[in-house]
């Protein structure tokens, strides 16, 4: 709970990732972080704890990107966007293009259902593979599983541009197709503090 990147990341067997698992995940951290416009910040005179600056759920994938040992403000200015297709309702997610590893990239997020739609490939953790029919289900189950569990999910997907792309003349049509899914953030917003408090008032 909250912004400040303290505890562990676990894995599926509920105990904690070691660094080489951690390295095989940094795709997916990266790509949190580079398709958020948020920032969080530590105490200062005018906030008691860790706070955000910008959407809550984009700095809601900051933190794991800094639990997973990432200098998020060292990567932004290392890795500057170049263009930015912003979120709409109509299409449910956004985008950015920046140079990463000597490859310039989109990076995505969005509701899962609608990144999905413009994703070909999967990242299994070890290898990219073509996005198959029963991928696509279970990726869109575990959605609705999350989901009803109050959780509110995004996607997030990369891909490289061809060589010598010019980020301003890429139009939003072919930065976000052929994408590749690399997994799903989930998260829930817990009740403050005082709501327990104001109910009983109320």
């Amino acid at each position: 709970t909250g912004y400040e990147a303290n505890g562990e990341i676990i894995g599926p067997k509920g105990t904690p990732l070691h660094e080489k698992e951690i390295e095989d995940l940094k795709l997916f951290f990266v790509t949190g972080a580079f398709a958020s416009n948020a920032t969080i910040h530590p105490p200062d005179d005018e906030h008691a704890v860790w706070y955000c600056l910008g959407d809550p759920t984009e700095g809601a994938l900051i933190t794991p990107a800094h639990k997973a040992g990432l200098d998020t403000d060292s990567l932004s200015r290392h890795h500057i966007e170049l263009k930015e297709f912003t979120f709409d309702s109509a299409r449910k997610r956004m985008s950015s293009i920046r140079q990463y590893n000597d490859q310039l990239c989109v990076f995505a997020k969005g509701a899962p259902e609608t990144i999905l739609d413009v994703c070909t490939q999967l990242w299994d953790g070890k290898k990219i593979r073509k996005l198959t029919t029963k991928d696509r289900q279970q990726i869109l189950t575990y959605n609705d599983t999350q989901a009803n569990q109050a959780m509110r999910n995004l996607g997030l997907a990369y891909k490289t541009l061809p060589i010598k792309s010019d980020p301003k003349a890429t139009s939003m049509e072919f930065a976000e197709e052929g994408l590749t899914w690399l997994g799903m953030a989930s998260m829930i917003d817990p009740p403050r503090e005082e709501i327990p408090a104001a109910m009983l008032a109320a």
